[in-house]
């Protein structure tokens, strides 16, 4: 189904247009978690399995959408692309073919645009509330994988007078790990901390963090140096909405009136995971005023949360400002 060609305003010169994708989770992949979803029983495998299917094909459908609005200088992709292997990063036997599908599919539509690529959990490894994997995270193997085969995992870019400073937020949120891992993450701070602070006044800079609870550490130095901050977009949440109704969230998990009945309704769902995603939701109830302080947009998944809010978002950067559209993802034929 093909809708009319979006309208948009003719750019100055020297103003950039880019298109920014996240969260596709495409390929089923032969990890812990995601083998054999067919067999899985439980609503949330379900869920899974029935995105992923679908994710292929919805990412198909917001590359031909950018594809007719044309005049696209650059191309982002905001994290979470593959499924990878699971909760450990694209480390699978299976892996180095599905990130080549994916670079050969943008390529069909996009072969000469730059292409820029930004870390997700299933690029480097995660540990979530939901996860189930003991050998889950972050490692050193996972992320030479991505830096092998998409580029460097935190860096900078410049387009027009806008300075992007793309981070991991895996990186960022990570507790503890090898002595490696911790020296990266070190890295990563006084990287994004020199990077913003000696910005030249002529430019204003765009933070770029797939999950964007990574926000909440950061503060301490980002409150600080807000007038540089133009803009902030993340993924992970799949859909604005999502991230519109976290305070609510928040609220909801800190109700014990509203806990005695919600935690096991969650549990038929992802079993045994209840616990866990109520203290999330308790550790983090500031971070939504983090999220406005940097001006935070949510670049969606195709299919969006739930099926609700899917597309792509399309980024002006003008002279006096980031104008920023989604547009949605075209329906599925069935």
């Amino acid at each position: 189904m093909k809708f009319e060609k979006p309208k948009f305003e003719e750019l100055k010169p020297g103003e950039k247009r880019g298109a920014l994708f996240s969260d596709a989770h495409m390929y089923e992949s032969e990890d812990p978690l995601h083998r054999n979803l067919e067999g899985k029983k439980t609503t949330g495998e379900r869920i899974i399995a029935n995105a992923i299917k679908e994710g292929e094909k919805r990412f198909v459908l917001t590359l031909e959408e950018a594809e007719r609005i044309g005049n696209v200088d650059f191309l982002f992709f905001g994290g979470d692309m593959v499924t990878g292997y699971g909760e450990r990063g694209p480390i699978g036997p299976d892996s180095p073919e599905h990130i080549s599908k994916f670079k050969q599919a943008l390529d069909e539509h996009f072969p000469k645009l730059p292409k820029r690529y930004m870390a997700g959990g299933h690029e480097v490894g995660y540990v979530l509330p939901l996860s189930t994997d003991p050998e889950g995270g972050p490692s050193e193997k996972s992320i030479q994988m991505f830096e092998e085969n998409f580029n460097q995992l935190f860096y900078t870019f410049s387009e027009g007078r806008y300075k992007f400073v793309v981070l991991s937020s895996d990186l960022e949120l990570l507790k503890g790990g090898t002595d490696e891992l911790m020296k990266r993450k070190k890295l990563q701070g006084e990287f994004y901390k020199d990077e913003i602070t000696y910005t030249q006044p002529e430019q204003k800079v765009v933070l770029m963090l797939h999950d964007p609870d990574a926000l909440a550490p950061m503060f301490s130095f980002l409150g600080k140096n807000l007038d540089k901050i133009e803009k902030t977009f993340s993924g992970h949440q799949h859909a604005q909405w999502v991230n519109k109704i976290y305070p609510n969230l928040c609220s909801m998990a800190s109700s014990r009136v509203l806990e005695l009945p919600l935690k096991p309704l969650f549990n038929k769902f992802f079993p045994g995971k209840a616990d866990a995603v109520w203290d999330y939701f308790r550790q983090n109830k500031d971070n939504a005023q983090i999220w406005n302080s940097v001006k935070l947009s949510i670049i969606p998944a195709p299919g969006g949360m739930l099926g609700i809010g899917g597309g792509f978002l399309i980024a002006d950067l003008k002279e006096n400002g980031i104008e920023v559209k989604k547009i949605k993802t075209p329906k599925l034929e069935s």
